[in-house]
């Protein structure tokens, strides 16, 4: 990008998210957010669990297909907690791809410990595609966007009840929900 842009041959705006907690972000916590007006590079992007077909995501409960199965937590609470804390120092925005209902409120209570209540930062919850009825107001109380793939749900839909059961299929896909308690939603990434 850097390349193109220096040979002024990109006519594009990239926000680019830096790819987990690793050296990448280690260097721009050093250095903080890159702001330029065709490369934007101010936030990191986090995996909290799996797919919901794979049977990856990360639900409280066992899925309703596979009862020996609740799926995949890939990072703690604690793990996402310091990138949170180190993300606010810094004026960097989260981005944490959480599909299941267990990964939704893992991600929101490690927001929460960050940010402490309402605020500008733009914390992201990537999918947030299975929340628990409880946690919806969560997004509210700590600012989160709740960045939703439209797409997930006419894939998903011919099998989601399945995995899911009904009663905890009520809180998946819900767009609608969101913007009744005041959530921006997102189509994201």
């Amino acid at each position: 990008y850097r390349e193109l842009i220096r040979e002024s041959n990109f006519p594009l705006r990239v926000y680019a998210m830096i790819g987990g907690n690793g050296e990448l972000w280690r260097e721009y916590l050093k250095r903080g957010p890159e702001i330029g007006d065709k490369l934007t590079v101010r936030a990191v992007k986090l995996m909290a669990d799996g797919a919901l077909g794979s049977r990856g995501a990360a639900l409280w409960q066992p899925y309703s297909d596979d009862k020996s199965n609740t799926g995949l937590l890939m990072l703690s609470k604690e793990e996402i907690e310091r990138v949170s804390r180190q993300a606010v120092e810094k004026g960097f925005q989260v981005c944490t791809h959480a599909i299941g209902d267990r990964a939704n409120r893992t991600v929101l209570d490690a927001y929460a410990a960050a940010l402490g209540g309402r605020n500008d930062k733009r914390f992201r919850v990537e999918h947030a595609q299975v929340v628990s009825l409880p946690d919806f107001k969560m997004f509210a109380d700590y600012s989160v966007i709740a960045s939703i793939q439209a797409t997930h749900a006419t894939s998903d839909m011919r099998w989601a009840e399945q995995r899911l059961g009904p009663d905890r299929v009520a809180g998946a896909y819900a767009w609608r929900r969101f913007a009744s308690l005041g959530v921006p939603v997102a189509n994201g990434s």
